[in-house]
């Protein structure tokens, strides 16, 4: 660990991990004999917490720690990926579907003591368009509630739980069934070609995904393929079966489910429409283009 020069990258707005003056603290503390330079810095939203990335990867930094949930991993590893440098993660904030899948403690000490006890893993990264994920992405209700709830914001505010999911999902039956359409997609991998109508579409590379259970729990962070899960639509009692199911992490167990292992896939629908990446939610275009780039992502982990 001699030498190191580390980023952490902090929002003041963010709950979960105390902000610049706690993590500060558990630096000092872990790290008072290394080595090295241990900087923090406070960002000013999600687009800053990825300048600031970009900056240390520029400036030959190590490793940068996004202190935060999903959102602010993203915008890291996003600002890293495909270069030497490594992804480190002070869990807080929203969601966390990397630092579980990953066993990464909440603890401040115990995370920041990665770096003296832990070891660098190369993971896989996704794409879909230019935008990179690294738990998952998919369209159908979860990305349509999640624009019409506003899931994140750009200070990282909360979004809704996944009883509001539930109870959301009445209403949005209707929403999403008159403003997509039929919903009818066809998706095209490198085996074959399936058309349906989806309720959730699920591209997993991680078997946990914003703060619960993936749909595909055989999802792994390296073996160069993603879980493509499907769950058909429903009525409106199924909807809201399955909506539960989905967020209690059994939606496997339903006769809707099913899984498809690709390296790359497109996904055509009827119209554009909300597109999810590690939950932040953005307006996609009709045809959508995953791809996976294999161990493409350094991370620390123990």
């Amino acid at each position: 660990m001699a030498g190191l020069k580390v980023r952490f990258i902090t929002n003041p707005v963010a709950g979960g991990n105390g902000g610049a003056g706690a993590i500060t603290g558990a630096v000092s503390r872990v790290l008072s004999g290394a080595e090295g330079i241990f900087e923090i810095k406070v960002s000013a939203g999600i687009s800053d917490t990825h300048r600031l990335s970009a900056e240390a990867a520029d400036k030959g930094y190590d490793s940068v720690f996004a202190c935060g949930g999903d959102a602010a991993v993203n915008a890291v590893a996003s600002a890293i990926v495909n270069s030497e440098v490594s992804l480190g993660i002070i869990p807080g904030g929203m969601g966390g579907g990397l630092s579980e899948t990953l066993n990464l403690p909440a603890a401040l000490d115990e995370a920041v003591s990665v770096l003296v006890k832990g070891r660098i893993r190369e993971i896989d990264a996704g794409m879909v368009g230019d935008r990179f994920f690294f738990s998952a992405a998919g369209i159908g209700l979860e990305a349509a509630i999640g624009k019409t709830s506003g899931s994140r914001t750009e200070k990282g505010g909360r979004g809704p739980g996944a009883l509001k999911y539930v109870t959301a999902a009445v209403k949005e039956r209707f929403v999403y069934g008159s403003v997509y359409g039929s919903g009818s997609v066809v998706i095209r991998w490198e085996e074959g070609s399936l058309r349906a109508r989806p309720l959730f579409l699920t591209v997993a590379n991680a078997p946990r995904r914003g703060g619960c259970v993936a749909p595909s729990a055989s999802a792994r962070l390296d073996d160069g393929l993603f879980d493509v899960c499907l769950v058909e639509k429903a009525g409106l009692a199924g909807t809201l079966y399955l909506t539960r199911k989905f967020f209690r992490g059994d939606i496997s167990s339903s006769k809707q489910f099913k899984m498809i292992e690709a390296r790359a896939l497109s996904v055509e629908r009827e119209t554009a429409g909300p597109v999810h990446a590690d939950g932040e939610v953005f307006e996609g275009e009709e045809t959508l283009e995953f791809r996976l780039l294999p161990r493409a992502l350094k991370v620390w982990t123990f």
